[in-house]
């Protein structure tokens, strides 16, 4: 909400949208805008070519890929309800097929962009993608084939879907009048080039590749001006092929409001703890071999054997891993959040990256020789500025005032499954690894690793409404995401085989739609989705049936190196 002090309110908006536009217009602080060159008000048309471009990154200049030119690419902003119309062109040199990904979009099965939806795109080739957007949010795009490579070589950028509620949000004083699309990333080079990512070894592989540069918009650590007091709502996009951002504002907290699915109810501090409840396991309910060295299956071992646990049952808390206030967004992530600058004139504010235990190994010398361990840094390696405010005085005769349960927008109705599917199960293949089998085969949805020649694949039908698990068998974080379908998380269930017990703990009371969850050891994540009918390619705006969802729609982990090595499966929608 706005305090006022002085002035009318509407010269309070006047002035300082004049003085956004020319001091935090959309020139450094956000990417550049895609170009529209459709006068129809609710169609974009534009076009994006994907080809070779230089990036400074610090004192060098790197050979990398950019969409038109630019590092991240142009912002794709749209309404809800909206065509889009992409017109494709891939310049990249030879031996680079390339596709567009629509990360959370509920398109057509056309326009998905993977290579079970279409024909890659060779180098000099074209491609058109032709869809509505029927959800509101913070999205973004990115190729799905040589994906990782692509990806940390800069072939990313952001597509923002407003919703109408926005406008009468900012007028009430609830949404600030200035707002930054952010996409945080890292870039992995070796060498004054891009890190070569086919030859990682199996210890990078394992836990993905990590850049040394963390970028912002494709910059190291850049500082903008801020006024004090003023809200600055900030759309984030975590497009990493690996890392977790940990994000903290120290002394301030970050207020989340929406995300994936467009604003949330009511606005929201993540972060700290929860309350669960903690309940003697049995062997049948998750049985694998630590480590992710499962076989195959889960190691299930059959009706139940109880494990003896006989220690407290009962409700507990249970610990996020990131503070309260803070913001965590595993790759692929985004989210919608505010924040506000305090301090004195002249001081700094940064937005910093902090470690987040993720389950990262290492190499280590055991009696039984060198084994793959728990990093010892996991979780403790040293906090990283990502950008800098530079505070001014506050000009303009009011605060933006912002409170942990504000409300928003009405809640939308939590998703009644008709039926239940069985146990989606994500596996690391150890025995693969270790026996020098092609990488292809180190990481397994379901005892199978990758799609091609898949026939464990899930099936379902338009109308339907699901309810999944999906189960993490490793000792580490995995995000996981599903093409095409946006999804209600229930609650999370996780395994403590050694001491015999598991924690339930229930989430979203929110009815927030995801594409992307955090999966964390040995724990199973609940979730949602409906099987809606939905435009096919070409649909002019405001259809809403049809047969867009039919076709194959993948599923995997979007730590790049593990769902381009196995763990990836697809869902049949017929």
């Amino acid at each position: 909400m706005l305090k006022l002090r002085s002035f009318s309110f509407i010269t309070i908006l006047m002035t300082l949208a004049s003085l956004s536009q020319m001091a935090f217009g959309r020139g450094p602080v956000n990417p550049t805008g895609a170009i529209d060159v459709n006068p129809h008000p609710n169609i974009f048309e534009t076009t994006i070519t994907a080809a070779p471009y230089k990036l400074k990154v610090g004192d060098e200049k790197v050979d990398v890929f950019a969409y038109n030119g630019q590092v991240p690419g142009p912002e794709i902003r749209v309404k809800r309800g909206d065509r889009v119309i992409v017109h494709f062109k891939n310049k990249l040199p030879e031996g680079w097929p390339s596709t567009i990904h629509w990360h959370g979009i509920e398109l057509n099965n056309k326009s998905d962009g993977t290579a079970l939806t279409q024909e890659v795109v060779q180098p000099g080739d074209t491609y058109t993608y032709d869809f509505i957007v029927p959800r509101a949010g913070v999205f973004w795009y990115h190729p799905h084939a040589r994906g990782a490579e692509a990806v940390n070589a800069g072939l990313y950028a952001p597509l923002i879907v407003t919703q109408p509620e926005e406008r009468q949000l900012k007028m009430q004083g609830k949404l600030p009048l200035r707002e930054n699309t952010l996409m945080l990333s890292d870039i992995a080079i070796e060498n004054g080039a891009l890190k070569n990512l086919n030859t990682t070894s199996m210890l990078e592989t394992m836990n993905g590749t990590e850049g040394d540069y963390l970028l912002v918009n494709g910059k190291l650590n850049p500082t903008f001006p801020a006024f004090i007091g003023q809200g600055i709502r900030l759309r984030l996009i975590n497009a990493s092929i690996t890392r977790y951002f940990r994000l903290s504002l120290p002394g301030h907290d970050i207020y989340r409001i929406g995300g994936e699915g467009g604003l949330i109810e009511k606005v929201r501090l993540e972060g700290g703890s929860v309350m669960g409840m903690r309940m003697a396991m049995d062997m049948g309910d998750d049985m694998d071999m630590g480590d992710g060295m499962d076989m195959g299956d889960g190691m299930d071992m059959g009706d139940g054997m109880d494990m003896g646990y006989t220690g407290y049952t009962g409700p507990i808390e249970i610990a996020l891993g990131y503070d309260k206030g803070e913001i965590l967004l595993t790759p692929a992530q985004r989210a919608d959040v505010i924040i506000v600058p305090k301090g004195t004139p002249g001081s700094v504010v940064s937005l910093q990256w902090k470690d987040f235990a993720r389950g990262r190994h290492q190499m280590t010398m055991t009696p039984m020789g060198m084994m793959m361990t728990e990093a010892d840094d996991d979780g403790e390696r040293p906090s990283v500025n990502l950008l800098n405010y530079i505070l001014l005085p506050n000009y303009f005769g009011y605060e933006f005032d912002i409170n942990e349960n504000d409300a928003l927008v009405p809640k939308p109705e939590r998703l009644v499954s008709d039926r239940t599917d069985s146990q989606i199960k994500l596996q690391a293949n150890m025995m693969a690894m270790m026996s020098g089998a092609p990488k292809s085969t180190w990481f397994k949805i379901d005892g199978y690793s990758g799609v091609m020649g898949r026939e464990n694949y899930r099936t379902a039908s338009i109308g339907e409404t699901i309810e999944w698990e999906t189960h993490n068998h490793t000792d580490m974080h995995h995000p996981f995401h599903l093409h095409g379908f946006s999804f209600q998380p229930m609650q999370f269930m996780r395994m403590n085989h050694d001491e015999g017990y598991m924690d339930m703990w229930m989430v979203n009371a929110h009815n927030e739609y995801l594409d992307t969850v955090n999966v964390p050891p040995h724990t199973s994540v609940f979730y949602s989705f409906q099987i809606d009918e939905r435009p096919d390619f070409g649909a002019n705006p405001g259809q809403t049936g049809g047969f867009g969802s039919e076709g194959d729609w993948v599923f995997h982990c979007h730590i790049f190196q593990h769902g381009e090595n196995g763990m990836m499966s697809f869902l049949r929608v017929e």
